[in-house]
Order: C-alpha cells, then structure tokens, then sequence
C-alpha cells in the first residue's frame, strides 16, 4: 500500500474551536507522515498526534521558475497590470497604496481575492485555479500582496512586488 503523507501543510490562522480540534484529531489519523511548513501549525498539530510531525521549508522556495511551467496556464491578461493578491481582508490603505501604484505607474489593476471590495472597478479572480494564479504572477508588472506564496511567487519570477501586512 501507499503511504498516505500530508507535505507541507497549512493551517491559515488556526485559532481552532473544542470540535474543531477534536474534527482535525481524526483526520490526523489519516496521513502516516506529516510535515508543517509553520512552525505555530507544527506544534499545534503535536498535540493532537503521537505521530512525528516534521518542520519542512515551503516547496515553493524549492523551485525554479521552469518547474511551474507544466502547471501555468496561458496569459489571462493582456497589456501592462498590477496583479493584487490578498488571502487576509485587505484593509483601505493597502487598497489605496495599490490603486496609486497603479495610477502611477500606467497599470491596470488586477485582483485574485475572494474580498471583492472592487470587483466593478477591477478585474477580480474570486476562484483562480492554480493555472491562472500562475500565469497571473508571471505576466504581471508588479504584485502587491499579503501571502507568504504572492511574495514568494513574485521573487521567483523577478516580479516587482510589494509585500504587506498580514
């Protein structure tokens, strides 16, 4: 049989609830090997498992531009954009900084957020795959993000790019 293996897994913010933690108990019971790439998440998951749980670096810091070629799509965009990536509710001055970024670099202002606080004003992506997201990052003039992976992504590429609070 396969070994069944949880690499690199996250857990956001994980501020978990009583059931919470007892519903992630059991599923801890199905992987043999498990990995964290937070540290916090790491120790977090120690004490709902007797198993090992190993400290990893994310993969993404592993790769080269060309290992994500099987997996990026073709470019959604056309012309010159700023690429806007928020996991965590962006707040109003980091949505100001980005339109001004934009207005003064001549730069259309893309979005993938499932916070849709200009969705009539720009083009948002609430659900990009990983294809897009990738091809997004690539083909953008700069990234303004609050993600570990929108930072990473964008060094990756040579991408300027603006990390934000998370």
């Amino acid at each position: 049989p396969i070994p069944k293996i949880a690499y690199s897994a996250s857990m956001g913010e994980a501020k978990l609830t009583d059931a919470q933690r007892e519903e992630f108990r059991e599923l801890l019971k199905l992987p043999e090997y498990i990995s964290m790439r937070e540290r916090y998440a790491a120790q977090i998951v120690r004490t709902l498992t007797d198993k090992p749980v190993m400290d990893v670096v994310d993969p993404v810091l592993l790769a080269e531009p060309a290992d994500f070629d099987p997996i990026t799509g073709p470019r959604p965009v056309m012309g010159k954009y700023l690429l806007a990536y928020y996991t965590v509710n962006p707040e109003a001055w980091m949505l100001k900084l980005v339109d001004a970024y934009a207005k003064a670099h001549g730069l259309k202002v893309v979005e993938v957020s499932v916070f849709t606080h200009h969705k009539l004003k720009h083009r948002t992506y609430t659900a990009a795959g990983i294809e897009q997201f990738m091809a997004l990052i690539r083909g953008a003039e700069a990234v303004f993000s609050n993600s570990l992976h929108g930072t990473c992504l964008s060094l990756l590429y040579h991408r300027e790019f603006y990390a934000m609070e998370h």
